[in-house]
């Protein structure tokens, strides 16, 4: 097993940062998904490799994730995390969010709040 290389590690952890929205595409982005005007929206908090916001329309309330999108790093993050949910959903896991829906280009997925 190879030590882990701690400095490329750093490098690349700078190189990963959720997906560059604009406030304003955000928005809109959220609108799409939703399926609904959005009235407000707040950012909850941030990781290396996503940010999560709180979202809410005139449908009701929504937690919108945003995902890492570094050409850099070939990991498809916000599949993985789909395909986890579709499998604790599949197992009856009740502390498993519902999604509603997703955009895998703008790297975002809406869930239940």
């Amino acid at each position: 097993m190879r030590p882990l290389d701690l400095g490329m590690r750093s490098r690349m952890r700078s190189l990963a940062t959720a997906t560059d929205l604009s406030e304003t595409d955000l928005w809109t982005a959220a609108e799409d998904l939703a399926g609904a005007t959005v009235t407000s929206l707040s950012a909850l908090g941030r990781g290396a490799n996503n940010r999560v916001y709180r979202i809410n329309t005139e449908n009701g309330v929504f937690a919108l994730k945003s995902f890492m999108m570094a050409t850099s790093d070939s990991r498809d993050r916000l599949g993985a995390e789909l395909a986890a949910l579709a499998f604790l959903t599949e197992m009856n896991e009740p502390a498993a969010p519902r999604v509603i829906a997703s955009d895998h280009k703008a790297g975002l997925i809406l869930f239940e709040w």
